[in-house]
């Protein structure tokens, strides 16, 4: 309660404030881009669609589903910035992994199709992603301009080192676990493997060939499973959970199921099934590699029940584990400065609701509470000078709503021996992730905007004012 009440005041006065420096309040906006006012005619006329900027449009689009939002989200940020390049009737036929746009001219269609990269984009990406729409959706930019700073960002290394980013994951692993209260022992195991997926992670990121991506989730679940499995052998009173789900916890599809549910409450059915169908197949690799290492070291699957949770820290170690796990995601996902304390924020407002509501409605709809709680908060900081982009704040959120953790144990269960635990934990999971979706939207009601609009910031500068040109800061 102290949480929630704290961050919505900090929240609320924040809000009520205009960003003094008159740049658009995002993620991004003081680290790289200077955006430099200038009003335009608008007596001058638009102008007329053409080949190049039906070829930015698709190559947007690409970036924005690889974001990992809902098509519905990408569809209406496209629209929107089609209408500001002078095509009033773009067409779009949009799915998780490709797209197709179309624009008539001269008693003609322009039609482009593309697919979408698997590898999905660091927050960093993101946030830059988020501060190109909004240049191009209140700034004259040109289309050169933004396709150049659209490869940028595809081609752009991450901020920080290799071991630093190895670093990152570990701490975020051992954040998850405490998180999950977990003791001493699952700290030091789950951390150790957490090392070692992380190590592994950063090595392979170049790697984006089709043959490589189904096997990484199934051997990073290989290796957490042999040894949470090998340390429950020889370890007494050690609970499985946190060590084995905490390394996996950037594999886990949370987001991706949450945003299918999402497509499919909106209506966009075909893009819903295949997404929440894509991370029901990844949680399925994650699975087989639990219970082929559980099956190679002995270990029965009773082994994923667990225990009552003593934590070392006590009551306050979930609390202590956001803040580790901040400073994980920071390093491994390349978090700008300006964006994480905001984030840190929304961390805690959404583990606050989702602790309210597991003590009034119980734990499968206390997810509900947390996104109700957490996406209020996020879209208002996307409205900061300094604050962060929507994006950034929400999906490491995801990681704790549960969605993805409890997936992962019920279908583990299921291809082993506890069929009826299993289902049981899977309808759960179900009810999270609906939970999740609908708390989401409930949140965005509560600030009275269009909700495909609000995952990309407001969209509006702070003094409504288009500008002539970017460039880089220094």
């Amino acid at each position: 309660m102290l949480v929630l009440v704290v961050i919505g005041v900090v929240a609320r006065v924040l809000n009520q404030r205009r960003p003094a420096d008159g740049r658009a309040a995002g993620d991004g906006a003081a680290d790289d881009l200077l955006v430099v006012a200038e009003p335009q005619d608008d007596d001058e006329a638009a102008p007329p669609p053409d080949v190049q900027t039906l070829a930015l449009l698709l190559e947007l689009g690409r970036v924005l589903i690889s974001t990992g939002v809902a098509v519905s989200m990408v569809e209406s940020t496209l629209r929107r910035v089609a209408v500001l390049h002078g095509i009033d009737d773009l067409g779009t036929i949009i799915f998780p992994t490709s797209l197709v746009l179309s624009i008539p001219g001269g008693g003609e269609v322009h039609t482009e199709a593309g697919a979408v990269d698997p590898a999905p984009l660091r927050l960093d990406q993101m946030a830059d992603v988020t501060n190109l729409v909004r240049c191009l959706t209140h700034t004259s930019i040109s289309v050169e301009q933004a396709q150049a700073e659209l490869r940028r960002i595809q081609r752009s290394n991450p901020p920080f080192s290799p071991s630093l980013r190895v670093a990152g994951y570990f701490l975020t692993t051992v954040g998850l676990v405490l998180i999950l209260n977990g003791t001493w022992k699952e700290l030091l195991v789950g951390g150790a493997v957490g090392a070692a997926v992380g190590l592994a992670l950063v090595a392979t990121r170049h790697i984006t060939a089709s043959w490589y991506v189904p096997f990484q989730p199934l051997v990073a679940a290989l290796a957490s499973s042999i040894a949470a499995f090998t340390a429950a052998h020889l370890i007494g009173d050690f609970r499985v959970v946190p060590a084995l789900v905490a390394p996996l916890v950037t594999m886990l599809p949370g987001s991706k199921l949450t945003m299918g549910v999402i497509e499919l409450v909106t209506g966009h059915l075909v893009a819903g099934t295949a997404r929440v169908a894509s991370g029901l197949m990844q949680l399925v690799l994650l699975a087989l590699g639990i219970v082929a290492g559980a099956q190679l070291v002995g270990v029965p699957g009773e082994g994923l029940r667990t225990g009552e949770a003593s934590s070392m820290l006590g009551m306050i170690a979930p609390w202590v584990g956001i803040a580790v796990m901040s400073v994980g995601v920071v390093w491994f996902n390349g978090v700008r400065r300006s964006s994480r304390w905001w984030m840190m924020a929304v961390l805690y407002v959404a583990y606050a609701g989702q602790v309210l509501g597991a003590l009034f409605f119980g734990g499968a709809l206390s997810a509900f509470f947390g996104a109700v709680a957490m996406t209020p908060v996020a879209v208002l900081a996307s409205r900061q000078a300094s604050g962060a982009s929507p994006l950034v704040t929400f999906f490491p959120a995801f990681w704790m709503l549960v969605p993805g953790a409890l997936g992962l144990q019920g279908v583990s269960m299921l291809l082993g021996p506890l069929g009826s635990n299993a289902a049981s934990t899977l309808v759960t999971t179900l009810i999270s992730m609906i939970g999740v979706s609908l708390g989401i939207l409930v949140g965005l009601a509560f600030i009275g905007r269009d909700p495909d609009q609000a995952w990309f910031g407001d969209m509006r500068s702070a003094d409504d004012s288009p500008a002539e040109s970017w460039a880089r800061s220094p």
